[in-house]
């Protein structure tokens, strides 16, 4: 009886741990979908992150999804790619006000849309199977898709589950043939993929928010151009895009906005949710040109273009890639600070330096405090709400320095980690 007992339990163990691998492995037959557009651009929005709860409409989340969504409408978007995160958990409700937010903008005059899952979409609902289940309820298609719009291939590559840097895994068997089908059907044409991950030690983000296996799926295929979410970080910075053996574009967030730990004013800064921003890419037969785009509302629905477009040729090969790290590194020039001297002030029990801010010829991303007593702090500057919106005089409240009398000099930061050479001096700071 007990070896019965034994062999009944470790049958039921093989059949569990069968239906578990079964649920996280991609087996998909995928039908190629074809869609014709009007003109000889096509015109494709692409966001990510939205985050929903089932708060409702009176959300932030939700307000900021549905600006984005009237800023590419009214910017004649034929396309829309959504890189996942649809809600902060995968929820029916969520899933129901995402669609809503379509449905108010376009209504009846709905673009193509191919959305695909992500870790936050995997969360809550029992085994990777049944999350995928409702995505296809809700969504009417599977978390794997193929189209082909104006004669350009779009895949839509979820994650098999949940994970945070290795959801790809088991999606890559799949991805491969689906490349491979674009590849055999014109090999001199992008093949766009959408993934909510974006690979490890890529653009911006990838070192602490990339999958783990998605280089070895793409990295023999430097006709795709990869769009991923999941890191919620900055597209006005230059790193948000990133060539090497194919193109890496982060979407940035529709929610709010992330950016890398090791800064004093945290990875989430102030006013994070006010400027949900995305990309909105031309694809012509000589060329790709992506657009980054801000949606906040302080726009008006049509929004605004930040910065100058990333351009890619429409024929992509390694001995073409111009945003290749080493060749904008070696044309970059270290930013400056524009006046000698600053103050510090309190206010409302907050410790805070006055100064005029840096210049660069791109932007300033951080400040750098050497303090007297030899400690160094980083501080994000505003960057992030918007390049237009970045204050002339910058003050900045001063985080985690014990008690003390001060000298601060300020030192400015690009994004690629060049330091001024001049700094800003404020005496006599009383911490």
């Amino acid at each position: 009886m007990k070896n019965s007992i034994k062999y009944i339990l470790v049958t039921l163990m093989i059949v569990i741990m069968s239906v578990t691998l079964m649920a996280c492995t991609v087996n998909e037959k995928t039908e190629i979908e074809t869609y014709d557009i009007d003109g000889e651009v096509l015109r494709v929005g692409i966001i990510s992150d939205s985050q929903l709860s089932p708060k409702g409409e009176e959300e932030i989340k939700y307000n900021n999804l549905k600006q984005s969504l009237t800023v590419l409408k009214n910017n004649d978007v034929d396309m829309i790619l959504f890189a996942g995160d649809i809600g902060d958990l995968g929820k029916a409700p969520v899933y129901d006000l995402y669609n809503k937010a379509i449905d108010q903008v376009f209504g009846d005059q709905r673009p193509i849309i191919q959305t695909i899952m992500s870790n936050h979409d995997y969360w809550e609902n029992g085994t990777p199977y049944n999350c995928r289940r409702l995505f296809e309820k809700k969504m009417g298609h599977s978390p794997w898709s193929h189209y082909v719009v104006g004669g350009y291939h779009f895949i839509g590559a979820s994650p098999a589950y949940g994970g945070m840097d290795d959801g790809y895994k088991e999606v890559a068997g799949w991805l491969k043939k689906e490349l491979d089908k674009a590849v055999a059907d014109d090999p001199d044409k992008p093949i766009f993929v959408t993934t909510h991950n974006y690979a490890v030690d890529t653009a911006y983000g990838s070192d602490e928010w990339g999958d783990r296996y998605i280089n070895d799926i793409f990295k023999d295929y430097p006709q795709v151009v990869n769009f991923g979410g999941h890191s919620h970080y900055s597209i006005l910075d230059e790193r948000a895009i990133h060539q090497e053996n194919y193109t890496t574009i982060t979407t940035q967030s529709v929610s709010y906005t992330e950016l890398e730990t090791g800064k004093e004013n945290g990875t989430i800064p102030p006013n994070a949710d006010k400027t949900p921003m995305g990309l909105i890419m031309d694809v012509s037969s000589d060329e790709i040109v992506i657009h980054r785009y801000n949606f906040s509302v302080q726009y008006g629905l049509s929004g605004y273009e930040e910065k100058d477009p990333w351009i890619l040729p429409t024929t992509l090969n390694k001995q073409n890639f111009s945003y290749a790290n080493s060749i904008r590194m070696a044309n970059n020039e270290a930013p400056q600070m524009t006046a000698t001297t600053g103050s510090s002030f309190v206010k409302e029990g907050k410790i805070y330096l006055r100064f005029s801010a840096g210049k660069d010829d791109d932007f300033v991303h951080s400040y750098k405090i050497e303090w007297s007593n030899g400690t160094s702090q980083l501080y994000f500057s505003d960057f992030y709400n918007g390049l237009s919106a970045m204050a002339t005089t910058v003050d900045l409240e001063i985080l985690n320095m014990p008690q003390g009398n001060y000298t601060a000099k300020i030192y400015a930061v690009d994004s690629w980690g060049r330091v001024s050479d001049n700094y800003t001096e404020i005496v006599d700071v009383a911490i």
